[in-house]
């Protein structure tokens, strides 16, 4: 796992990952949201049985909890007193948003949506496709695979 961010208006996270998936913690929510410290965990416990664990999030405890606190390659760095650490998943965090219906959560959603939880899949994709794609068609694809994770054109070499 790489030490990468992701901007989300003024505020940068850094990228986590679970079991191959991209995930948030309930106080990354709070604060790309600019809600009150435990609104998503208070949302979260209100409709915790609308939530499927493994697909809308992940309950880390004991020696995962642990294992994921030493191994996983970012700088984050739950409280030690922490009994049990809470992944939400992209299914996860959309329904946990449904209800921030203001301006600045459509804005973070689909900032999120397309930069924090698809963005490297859709480049990953690409990048497989272009493996078997005819000669003709390669260039074309990594080029707009690196346009997806940078922002610019492949510069192309003489």
């Amino acid at each position: 796992m790489s030490n990468k961010n992701v901007s989300v208006l003024k505020h940068s996270l850094e990228i986590k990952e679970y079991r191959g998936q991209r995930v948030l913690t309930f106080e990354e929510i709070d604060t790309v949201h600019e809600r009150p410290k435990g609104t998503a965990k208070r949302n979260f416990n209100k409709h915790q049985k609308r939530f499927i664990r493994g697909i809308d999030y992940f309950s880390l405890k004991g020696d995962v909890l642990q294992n994921y606190k030493q191994f996983d390659g970012t700088n984050f760095v739950p409280s030690k007193s922490n009994r049990e650490m809470i992944l939400i998943t992209i299914t996860g965090y959309l329904m946990l948003v449904k209800s921030f219906t203001d301006d600045l959560a459509w804005e973070v959603q689909r900032i999120l949506v397309n930069t924090y939880f698809y963005k490297y899949k859709r480049a990953e994709l690409l990048c497989k496709l272009a493996k078997t794609a005819p000669k003709e068609s390669k260039e074309s694809i990594i080029n707009h695979a690196y346009f997806l994770l940078t922002g610019s054109e492949l510069s192309k070499e003489e």
